[in-house]
């Protein structure tokens, strides 16, 4: 960053870095993806939330590797998301960037004015 130069590649993970720090999901890609990869078309895939609500229907039960939520789980992520986490990086608030000469010599013409004005 102190020399303020640099390629595409470069300034792309300086920005990456700076979205990360920000709380963004950032990544920086390099190379050649299918359309559908880019555009994040998943209309051919199936989603699994509705395969296991299905299988819950018909009663097929437990499926392996799918972790069973219990009425106790849910009350803990409840409590995990009632507890409000204080981010580990903070954006600075924009510095103002208004002169303070320039708002001494404002001051100045107009007591300046309002002294030729009262006789």
């Amino acid at each position: 960053l102190s020399w303020q130069s640099g390629d595409s590649f470069d300034m792309s993970v300086v920005l990456a870095s700076l979205l990360i720090g920000v709380g963004y999901n950032a990544f920086v890609v390099v190379g050649y993806a299918p359309l559908a990869v880019t555009t994040n078309d998943q209309s051919t895939t199936t989603c699994p939330v509705l395969e296991r609500e299905a299988d819950a229907a018909a009663g097929v039960g437990h499926t392996p590797g799918v972790k069973q939520e219990t009425k106790l789980g849910s009350q803990k992520k409840e409590e995990k998301a009632a507890e409000v986490k204080k981010p580990k990086y903070a954006v600075r608030p924009p510095l103002s960037l208004k002169s303070k000469f320039v708002a001494e010599q404002e001051a100045k013409a107009l007591a300046e004015e309002a002294a030729s004005t009262s006789p």
